[in-house]
């Protein structure tokens, strides 16, 4: 990914809404008055080299010994991001929050002792979710509150957004698809449907992380892409922990590029964001559930690849009616069981 420029969002409420998944046929890196998101070097591909970009990027916008870098000089707090990103008109499912749970000590994570893989149902799909990008805990310091994560990030400005692509499992009542997770109510709303006549890979599932560089720009300017990239690798890095403490595998995807992993995703759908943060493709794995169906497959037989989904996001059909705010709980998602580890957020 190349250095960006960031423009002034324009003047509005906090919403950090976007829309159900619709048709559309746009980049993501559009050029109009409301994107806060430009590619230099996509936008200018005669005037400007890669690498000179990045080179003068670092230089712009790195500390001295003498001075800090550059930055907004305050904070607009009228135009404060929210941290929590939801799809309206998306079908949403509350995920089961656990309770203490049986996972291997922490040592366990790093050799001490093996660690026996669980089967991929909701329940552990959700502890997953929640041991990794869930919420931690509750802050309170007079009038003001919020809410930490189990992934570090830098300001508790949290530009990094999940997505989850996933088979049909039983008591997912809306079936195999995209669903971006939504950590407030550890909930996961569906972008998009799975493919018909393809079997699920049986290997385990997907996990796309985004960016949503506007919440670091707000606080930090031009130093948000680094900032975006120091939480995309604090996101990754606790999937990682949370996937070693079910026995799992977290399996980098580096050949998908900006383009392939936008149209996987939905971002490319820039009306989906008309009124709302763009978010910017950083990366996708794969959660390795069975290492068995890894290394053997069924003779001819059509399994489901992950661009069995891209190949057909552009068809989509629109997913669910518009929710109303009665559609969820008011109480925020706290799990029992994060609770023991709020020391690391």
């Amino acid at each position: 990914m190349l250095p960006i420029s960031i423009s002034p969002r324009r003047k509005g409420t906090r919403v950090s809404h976007a829309r159900p998944l619709q048709q559309a046929t746009h980049r993501v890196w559009c050029r109009n008055s409301s994107c806060h998101l430009k590619s230099t070097s996509l936008n200018n591909p005669s005037k400007h080299d890669a690498i000179g970009d990045i080179i003068a990027y670092h230089d712009r916008t790195k500390h001295h010994p003498e001075r800090y870098a550059n930055g907004p000089g305050g904070l607009d707090w009228a135009n404060q991001p929210d941290p929590f990103r939801r799809f309206n008109g998306a079908p949403a499912f509350r995920l089961p929050l656990a309770g203490p749970d049986d996972t291997s000590p922490s040592a366990a994570l790093f050799g001490a002792a093996p660690v026996t893989s669980q089967l991929l149902t909701v329940e552990r799909l959700s502890l997953h979710l929640e041991l990794s990008l869930g919420l931690s805990a509750r802050k309170e310091i007079a009038t003001s509150s919020w809410y930490l994560r189990m992934n570090p990030s830098s300001g508790n400005l949290h530009p990094t957004e999940a997505y989850v692509i996933l088979p049909c499992l039983q008591g997912l009542p809306s079936g195999a698809g995209v669903y971006h997770y939504a950590p407030l109510h550890h909930t996961l709303e569906q972008r998009a449907r799975w493919p018909q006549g393809v079997n699920p890979d049986a290997a385990g599932f997907y996990v796309g992380l985004t960016s949503n560089t506007w919440r670091e720009a707000w606080k930090y300017g031009e130093r948000a892409f680094r900032y975006c990239q120091h939480d995309v690798g604090h996101a990754l890095a606790a999937l990682r922990f949370a996937a070693a403490a079910l026995g799992w595998r977290v399996q980098l995807l580096p050949e998908w590029d900006d383009a392939q992993l936008a149209r996987l995703l939905g971002l490319n759908r820039v009306e989906d964001f008309a009124d709302a943060e763009q978010e910017i493709p950083e990366l996708l794995v794969r959660v390795i559930v069975n290492e068995a169906a890894v290394r053997s497959r069924t003779p001819g037989v059509r399994y489901a690849c992950i661009s069995d989904v891209t190949g057909r996001h552009d068809s989509a059909q629109v997913l669910g009616k518009r929710l109303s705010g009665s559609g969820l709980e008011a109480q925020p998602a706290l799990g029992g069981c994060l609770k023991r580890l709020q020391i690391f957020c």
